[in-house]
This record gives C-alpha cells, sequence and structure tokens, in this order.
C-alpha cells in the first residue's frame, strides 16, 4: 500500500482536501466566501495528523518511503499530508542506514528545492565511504556549490573527481570552463571592484554582480554607447579555447527565438568574450518561488511562458539542456523570461553527458550522448512542480508526466507542453 493509500486509510478525505476539489475549478479571481476562522479542535486535529504522518513513514523501510513520499508530494492535494512527508524526507536526511541510490535520489529532490544544506548533508556519507556513488555524489556537491555561488569549492571538488577518475564524464569540460587568468577584466568573474571596472575600451561600466556559474557571471552594467542599463555576461576563458563559440551560440539562439519569453540579446563582443542582454530588474523565479510569491494564475501564466519558450526553441531545432527557475528571469510586468542558452545544442547532435543542473536533468542525462527535447520537458517538469507545491494539483499532474524516467512517456516536447496546458487556462 502506498503512503498516499495509507493516509487515505487512516485519516479519511481532510476538509482541506474537499475545499481544495472544490475550488480547484473556480476561475481565478472568484469569490468564495469569507473564510472560515480555525478551531482549536482543528487546528489539533491538523498537528496530530502531521505527527502521526511522519511517525508510521518512519516504521517503514527507509528507502521505498522515501520514494513514495517523493512521488506522492507530486501529485497530493491535501496540505497537512504534504507537511508530514516534507518533514519526513528532511528528517530523513540523518538516517545513517540510507543507501548510495536513495541519498542520490533525496539530495537532488532537496535541490530542485534550494535547500542545498541539507542536499549537502545526504551526500557527505557516500564520498567519505569509498563506494560507487562516490563521483556521482562529488559531481552532485559541486553543482550544489555553484548554486551558493562558491566557484573554488566547485573547482575542488572537480579537482578531487579527476584525480579518482581522469575521464568521469563532462568533469573536466567543466572544470576548464571554471578556470581563468587571474586578471581584472578577463571573462573569469575574478574582477575585485566590479563597480570601478570598466570593460570594452571604457563603453562598459560594471555595477554590480547579479549571480555566476559554471559558464560566466553574469553583471549590471551601463552602456555608454547606447545609454542603456544591460546584463552583460561574461564569459569564463578556458583552455578548450571554445569561449567565443559558446557565446556566439548563446546569441544567435537568443535571437533566432524570438518570443517576449525568450531574454533580447542586444550585442556580441568577442574580443572580451561578452554578450549584452535585456536586463530584467524583477526577481528570477528561483526567488519567487522560494519566498512563495505568486498565486496559482500567476504560476500557471509562468509555465505558460516558458513552455512558450521552448516550443519555439524546439521548433527552431535546438534543446535548451539548463532549464531551472534560476535560468528564468521575470519583466516588471510578471511574464518569464528564459535566458542562458549557453548549453543549447541542436536536437540530435552530439553532447557530453552529465551536463546541467542535479534535480532538473532526467535520469537518462547521465548516460546519454545525444540532444532530445524531452530532457527539457523533464526540467519543464521539475519547475513546474516547485510553481504547483501544494496549491494546484492539476499543475503538479501534469509535472509528474513530464517527470516520468521513461522519455517516450513524457509529453514530446515544449508545442506539446503548450497543449497540456491549454485546459488549465479555463481552470
Amino acid at each position: 500500500m502506498g503512503v498516499r493509500d495509507w493516509f487515505k486509510r487512516v485519516f479519511g478525505k481532510s476538509s482541506g482536501e474537499e475545499e481544495s476539489s472544490q475550488q480547484e475549478h473556480k476561475p481565478e479571481g472568484a469569490s468564495a466566501g469569507a473564510p472560515k476562522a480555525p478551531t482549536a479542535a482543528s487546528v489539533a486535529d491538523s498537528a496530530r495528523r502531521t505527527r502521526d504522518a511522519a511517525a508510521q513513514l518512519a516504521g517503514m523501510p527507509i528507502g521505498p518511503a522515501i520514494a513514495q513520499a517523493i512521488a506522492t508530494l507530486d501529485v497530493t492535494q491535501d496540505s497537512a499530508e504534504a507537511a508530514a512527508l516534507n518533514e519526513f524526507l528532511r528528517r530523513s536526511v540523518e538516517d545513517a542506514t540510507l543507501g548510495a541510490d536513495v541519498r542520490i535520489r533525496l539530495s537532488d529532490w532537496l535541490s530542485s528545492r534550494d535547500e542545498t544544506a541539507l542536499a549537502t548533508k545526504v551526500l557527505v556519507p557516500l564520498v567519505t565511504s569509498g563506494n560507487s556513488a562516490a563521483l556521482p555524489a562529488l559531481v552532485r556537491l559541486a553543482d550544489l556549490a555553484a548554486q551558493r555561488g562558491d566557484s573554488p569549492e566547485q573547482i575542488r571538488l572537480y579537482d578531487e573527481i579527476l584525480a579518482i577518475d581522469v575521464g568521469f564524464p563532462g568533469v573536466r569540460e567543466r572544470l576548464a570552463r571554471l578556470r581563468a587568468p587571474a586578471k581584472a577584466g578577463e571573462a573569469g568573474a575574478t574582477l575585485i571592484a566590479p563597480e570601478a571596472t570598466r570593460l570594452g575600451a571604457g563603453r562598459f561600466e560594471l555595477v554590480s554582480e547579479l549571480g555566476r556559474g559554471g559558464a560566466g557571471a553574469v553583471f549590471i552594467a551601463r552602456d555608454s554607447k547606447t545609454r542603456r542599463v544591460v546584463a552583460l555576461k561574461l564569459y569564463h576563458a578556458n583552455a578548450r579555447g571554445d569561449r567565443n563559440e559558446r557565446l556566439r551560440t548563446e546569441a544567435k539562439l537568443a535571437c533566432a527565438n524570438s518570443s517576449r519569453y525568450v531574454v533580447r540579446v542586444f550585442d556580441l563582443l568577442e574580443d572580451i568574450g561578452a554578450i549584452t542582454m535585456e536586463h530584467c530588474a524583477a526577481p528570477t523565479l528561483r526567488r519567487m518561488i522560494a519566498r512563495g510569491e505568486g498565486g496559482v494564475g500567476q504560476r500557471r501564466a509562468w509555465a505558460r511562458g516558458v513552455a512558450h519558450a521552448l516550443a519555439v526553441t524546439h521548433s527552431n531545432g535546438w534543446v535548451h539542456r539548463d532549464l531551472k527557475p534560476g535560468n528564468i528571469l521575470q519583466r516588471a510586468d510578471g511574464s518569464a523570461v528564459l535566458t542562458d542558452f549557453g548549453l543549447a545544442a541542436r536536437i540530435g547532435a552530439s553532447v557530453e553527458p552529465a551536463e546541467g543542473t542535479a534535480g532538473y536533468t532526467p535520469p537518462e542525462a547521465r548516460t546519454t550522448r545525444v540532444a532530445d527535447p524531452r530532457a527539457d520537458v523533464y526540467a519543464f517538469g521539475a519547475f513546474a512542480r516547485e510553481l504547483a507545491a501544494d496549491r494546484d494539483p492539476a499543475l503538479a499532474a501534469l509535472a509528474a508526466r513530464c517527470t516520468v524516467d521513461d522519455p517516450a512517456q513524457r509529453p514530446r516536447d515544449g508545442a506539446a507542453l503548450l497543449a497540456a496546458l491549454e485546459p488549465l487556462s479555463a481552470l
């Protein structure tokens, strides 16, 4: 019996779930009447159900319990059930009996929710144990360091991986992109005081850093030539010398995939290894999701915007390959904007395995060498799951379809995602 079935048998249908099933088909903005104040009895009952749920889960075999809890969170409509499952998964990090596969799966789940400290904690025993999962764990730890913006730790972990297995897929390339000469003004995010630095023969004044990752760093900059504020992406120099190729690809794709849901690229600056883009001042969706902001209607609009961007990208013959909330910006009007095409590849092209971000890459990405739109569909599903949280069962159901292990069972591309989202527009 699954975890969700167990909840139903023990507790029956909760009042919160009944209310959700009655309201999920109401048009956005429709009045639901004055909310009822919770009684002392209902508060106590909710607390009891949460405690009992956690206790029952802890009594199950830990591996199957974690797998069932993660699967149930994708589709549950019961907020008390979701709270109990979330708490159980977080406490499971402390369980010393977790197997390697379970630790990897749990860390990916935590990472996708930006809980980097817990994701790191669950991986560390794999690294110290020296078993076969040590290298995949180290790769994920490097991804978590990237999420924190800790490039030195990322480099250290990649060096450690290569010391164990010099041919581990994708690591040498990632490390090459991270390393750069320690010179101010070089495209390696080594600028000590970006607010005082000018690039492009003095054309661009770097105001502040927006973020950095494996490909490069992004700054807010003032363009003296056009007199506008832009986002300036400086690519890391690397040993393979493919920096300009990557920035040309990113610039070309952003322009070719012209859409209100794809970031606008203004200029390509090969002499300094950079591109300039529109500056979207609103917070990224990663930050919005972490804060719990945006109602059901707004979140569905974000999902449709990203699906539209993927539809355009796929129809032009490309796969994004690094879709995640941190690469989805937001304009002042609230519309979602897809950015960072640095890892994009032609559909069917040969690619390095294990690229992308843990939690948003499909299972087949660990070994596959062919770019496939269904990898983007999986990443969209992981993103949509975060949007749905415990407030939108219809979107959660679509997310579950997108993240099944078998690629053939997912929607085939961005156009199919748009079609699948269309019925949600009327709810």
